[in-house]
């Protein structure tokens, strides 16, 4: 099953769930870009959003059209999905012992 990611079509107000697109995958037929799609209702190029995006509400319009200016003027909404950025701590030896830790 893939991982969906969240893109936006400011003409309608929506958001749809659209397939991620790794890079690293497409390697091996050299395709760098991602894909643009198109919004299933009025068929305009959506915007990528990244997976967290919560959108507001269609009636919200001032609040759709601020997202809009931001992602116009390079705001990123998007979560980094880096799971290690800070290695484990490590135990030192006495610790370990203290604890109860079988030392390798």
């Amino acid at each position: 099953m893939p991982i969906l990611s969240q893109h936006v079509c400011f003409v309608c107000r929506k958001v749809f769930k659209k397939p991620h697109f790794y890079a690293s995958l497409h390697r091996e037929a050299k395709r760098t870009e991602a894909p643009i799609y198109t919004c299933p209702d009025c068929g305009r190029n959506m915007v990528y959003m990244g997976y967290k995006f919560r959108a507001p509400p269609r009636a919200a319009i001032k609040e759709w059209k601020n997202i809009e200016v931001g992602v116009k003027l390079g705001t990123d909404w998007t979560v980094q999905t880096i799971r290690k950025e800070k290695p484990k701590p490590k135990l030192s030896p006495a610790l370990k012992k203290a604890l109860g830790i079988r030392i390798k």
